[in-house]
């Protein structure tokens, strides 16, 4: 067991829908984010400014954010510690990170991009388009394209060394109704593994056990879900993501199967109650047994 104050901040309203948050909090952002999957989120220690700007179906609306991220008290830890210690620096180097960031939406379309520094440490730039098509007949269309890089900053404090990586991605999903089918495809470069040390990786193809961000990898996902008429609330999705043999010969392909069913109540007594059922099988072409992965949630 362990115990410890996660979020404990104060929020100082600067003008309208802008504001500072100063203190212990989750972020939620491609590179820096709470990746709950131990039911306690990272929360971080931060000085950070927030705002939206305009509405979104007139002139379009900006989301927007700026600040300082000191320490990161990971998912199961009681102790908030360096980011620069996270990210996987030598000891004794205690760094933080700047962000900014901007989000512009316009009815169906959604752009976005935000820069992550750390001096001595590591630069990690993300950016992100999404176009839903409405076609007919209750069919949508939505396209979405996203790009990653990273690369040694300053003292190359990391790993001693210049290092740089990369991921491009590109994804189509098509609902009908209850039903949504979609594929991906992400590319990594071929110098070094794609790194997310504060959180979740935002990729197109990261699913339930692998990321798939080795480098020189290149992964494939289709996926198909459905919400049940029948039952409200209750929905099912399967999942198969192929990954091709990286750069590092000691690795080879994988393949993941994901399978999830949930049920989540939103109205009467139990509003808020969700039960969640999920496996995971991962096979690769060398190096042992297959992964087998299974998760029940209660929340």
């Amino acid at each position: 067991g362990y115990a410890v104050v996660g979020e404990a901040y104060a929020q100082f309203l600067v003008a309208e829908d802008v504001n500072i948050d100063v203190g212990r909090k989750i972020i939620n952002s491609p590179y820096i984010n709470k990746n709950d999957t131990r039911m306690t989120p990272n929360t971080f220690q931060t000085a950070i400014l927030q705002g939206v700007i305009g509405n979104e179906k007139e002139s379009g609306q900006w989301r927007f954010g700026a600040g300082y991220v000191d320490k990161i008290k990971e998912k199961t830890s009681e102790r908030f510690i360096p980011m620069s210690e996270v990210a996987g620096a030598q000891d004794g180097v205690d760094r933080g990170v700047y962000l900014v960031g901007a989000n512009y939406k316009r009815n169906a379309l959604s752009i976005g991009a935000v820069n992550y520094y750390s001096d001595d440490i590591i630069n990690i730039f993300y950016t992100e388009a999404r176009y839903a098509w409405p076609l007919k007949d209750k069919v949508d269309l939505l396209l979405g394209l996203q790009y990653s890089d990273q690369s040694s900053s300053g003292d190359e404090l990391l790993t001693g060394s210049d290092f740089s990586a990369n991921q491009f991605g590109v994804k189509a999903e098509l609902t009908y109704r209850q039903a949504a089918f979609s594929t991906s495809w992400t590319t990594n470069g071929d110098e070094t593994d794609l790194r997310s040390p504060w959180g979740g990786i935002p990729s197109y193809n990261s699913v339930q056990v692998q990321d798939f961000n080795r480098a020189g990898e290149d992964a494939f996902m289709l996926r198909a879900s459905y919400k049940f008429k029948a039952v409200e609330g209750l929905s099912a999705y399967a999942l198969w993501v192929n990954g091709s043999q990286p750069t590092d010969p000691t690795k080879s392909a994988q393949d993941e199967y994901d399978f999830n069913l949930q049920w989540s109540v939103s109205t009467g007594s139990f509003k808020g109650l969700s039960l969640r059922a999920r496996y995971a099988v991962v096979t690769q072409d060398m190096g042992g047994p297959d992964l087998q992965d299974f998760r029940f949630i209660l929340n």
